[in-house]
């Protein structure tokens, strides 16, 4: 089947490192507040992925294809969908594979 939104429980609290990895179709992810821990890049190469919904989550922000924590000290996710050419790393820990996949990205400066 081709699914396009995936809602996740509110009482989640860990998206596990490469939860949703490959999943080509889906384009939104909806979660609860009670997410408090993501692994290593749970979305990489979710192709069309645009839209990461975290509902009053008070861990983590999502916001113009990039997922971070809230006190913007970890990079999680930059999508692959997001198409900007340059990206300033203003964030000090960028998570394991955190641009895997985005074949738009050609320069990133620290």
């Amino acid at each position: 089947p081709n699914i396009k939104t995936i809602t996740l429980p509110e009482s989640i609290q860990t998206i596990n490192d490469f939860a949703f990895a490959g999943n080509e179709e889906v384009e939104n992810i909806t979660s609860g507040s009670q997410v408090s821990a993501i692994g290593i890049n749970p979305f990489v190469n979710c192709s069309s992925l645009i839209s990461i919904e975290l509902n009053d989550n008070k861990h983590f922000s999502f916001s113009d294809g990039i997922l971070i924590s809230t006190d913007e000290n970890i990079l999680i996710s930059y999508l692959k969908t997001k198409e900007d050419d340059d990206y300033d790393i203003t964030i000090p820990t960028v998570g394991a594979y955190a641009f895997s996949g985005n074949n738009y990205l050609r320069n990133i400066t620290i």
